[in-house]
């Protein structure tokens, strides 16, 4: 209520997800059925992102659907009606049910036809408490369709061993952090990123081709149409589901700081552009920079950074994992 402080809410560069074990060399320790996309498409369409934001995140949220944030206006891309998953229990039945994914002996858990039940192990970070509820709440949905879930909470550092060491899981919830390219979040899921970024174990070659391709291209709408299909490939294979893209606040001292103006994705600071930097003065001073960033100067300013972001990437990567222990990372 303090009329010299300005608040801007916006979409953070990044998302939270729900990552699948989808290894396949046979080292993983996980439910084998969950290699299945059509029981990841049948559990995305189970959950409720929207009830999941409103009632875990306070509706601070937008359902998220692509692996690039909306916050990249330019690289997100919206599923077509016809692609896009919405919440949809009977739909999710649907599918599991000509999958021939049948409750079997009436337990209420759907079996395969050799009796393998869709029982599914689900992760979540024991010091994070918003992504406990919604875990909690992800189960509900699911056992409504016919999938068991069994939620372990664990810390950060014995959640990666989980992930890592055996691949000892079905699901967990996580997040990731974006960048001003759309080439840092695209090589996460990447088949040379296993064992490293690539905490999913996902292999695609026609997306790694993709993935490679578009980071060569100078073209700006040749580049855009093939970040829009790599984003169609993992939407449709669905290593992660994209639960929410985050709302953040960030609070200004207006009758101390001038000059500050929101970028493109509404941020003050944090933004991935040196524009308030430049620009914030004292409320007794001039500017250094009178001209505001364009959307183009902005979309430059991306194109002449590329070398410096190839040179910083690897500590930007080791950072970006949202939420997680920085010292861990470090």
């Amino acid at each position: 209520d303090d009329k010299n402080i300005s608040i801007y809410d916006f979409s953070e560069n990044g998302f939270t997800e729900i990552a699948f074990n989808c290894r396949s060399d046979g080292k993983s320790k996980g439910n084998p059925l969950i290699l299945d996309k059509r029981i990841r498409q049948a559990i995305e369409y189970a959950m409720d992102k929207q009830k999941i934001i409103d009632m875990v995140y306070e509706g601070e949220g937008e359902i998220g659907t692509t692996m690039i944030p909306i916050s990249q206006k330019l690289y997100h891309y919206n599923p077509t009606v016809d692609e896009l998953r919405k919440f949809s229990p009977e739909k999710s039945k649907e599918i599991l049910e000509k999958a021939d994914y049948i409750d079997r002996d009436g337990d209420g858990i759907r079996e395969n036809e050799r009796g393998k039940k869709l029982k599914f192990k689900l992760l979540l970070r024991s010091d994070n408490v918003m992504e406990i509820k919604a875990g909690q709440m992800i189960k509900g949905y699911l056992k409504d369709v016919g999938i068991e879930t069994d939620i372990e909470t664990l810390d950060d550092g014995a959640l990666t061993d989980r992930i890592y060491d055996n691949s000892d899981f079905d699901m967990f919830i996580w997040g990731w952090g974006g960048d001003v390219d759309p080439s840092t979040l695209l090589r996460v899921l990447t088949t040379s990123q296993i064992d490293n970024l690539n905490d999913s174990f996902y292999s695609n070659p026609e997306y790694d081709k993709i993935v490679n391709k578009q980071a060569s291209i100078m073209d700006f709408d040749e580049r855009q149409n093939y970040v829009y299909e790599a984003q169609k490939v993992l939407y449709e294979d669905l290593p992660y589901i994209i639960l929410m893209y985050e709302k953040e606040l960030q609070l200004v001292r207006k009758d101390r700081l001038k000059g500050l103006k929101p970028t493109v994705n509404g941020a003050i600071f944090y933004a991935d552009t040196p524009f308030n930097y430049l620009n914030v003065s004292t409320v007794d001073a001039q500017p250094a920079v009178e001209k505001e960033t364009t959307k183009s100067e902005s979309h430059s300013f991306v194109l002449y950074t590329v070398g410096g972001i190839a040179l910083i990437g690897v500590i930007t990567m080791v950072l970006k994992k949202k939420k997680k222990s920085k010292d861990e990372w470090q």
